[in-house]
């Protein structure tokens, strides 16, 4: 009888009529929309937005970046755990690994060395960084297209294909490319921001 109970109790508060579950999903839902909110008041970008880069070599732009990164950061270590949407978890653990080495000196030593380069500053250079990154983006897509025609076979797939693998090369690809291009310190620039996203 006391299994049935309990498991009458747990049913009750699994079920999707359940006001325990609806709460629950509700209170899931406000700390995703907390967590949103905080980010978009940040206004977060990723350093591969040049624009954003050129933003925050502004001393003032960038003390208020960092001030409200820390907050943002707390927030997002208090309540992720209570947030079920992975896509959003994913992308805000995105913005805190980009504030974590924006807000360094080295990262500020990187954003201002950027925004000087003549990779950034010269739109011919700029137009032939552009140009041999695009080339990076469509070997990828292209080593993506072959891996998923070989691992599909009479419509079934046969092995997994490792999207962690070829989004290194496709890092490197840019990395190296562009250092040849532009020089080693502006690829130190691109590895330490290609930390973000690893």
């Amino acid at each position: 009888m006391f299994k049935l109970v309990i498991a009458l109790s747990l049913a009750a508060i699994f079920c999707e009529c359940s006001p325990i579950r609806k709460d629950l999903l509700s209170r899931r839902r406000r700390a995703c929309r907390e967590l949103l909110a905080s980010s978009l008041a940040l206004s977060l970008v990723l350093p591969g937005d040049s624009s954003a880069v050129a933003e925050l070599a502004d001393d003032a732009v960038y003390a208020r970046y960092c001030q409200q990164f820390q907050p943002f950061k707390r927030l997002f270590n208090d309540i992720k755990s209570k947030c079920d949407d992975d896509d959003l978890l994913e992308a805000l653990e995105k913005k805190t690994a980009e504030g974590d080495i924006i807000c360094t000196l080295e990262g500020k030593e990187a954003i201002l060395a950027y925004n000087s380069a003549e990779c950034v500053t010269n739109d011919v250079k700029s137009q032939e960084v552009e140009n041999l990154q695009n080339a990076c983006f469509e070997d990828y897509a292209l080593e993506i297209a072959v891996a998923l025609n070989a691992t599909l076979q009479n419509g079934k797939r046969q092995e997994p294909i490792d999207f962690p693998n070829y989004e290194e090369q496709l890092s490197n690809c840019v990395i190296t490319r562009t250092t040849e291009k532009c020089g080693e310190e502006f690829g130190r620039i691109l590895r330490l921001f290609s930390r973000i996203e690893a």
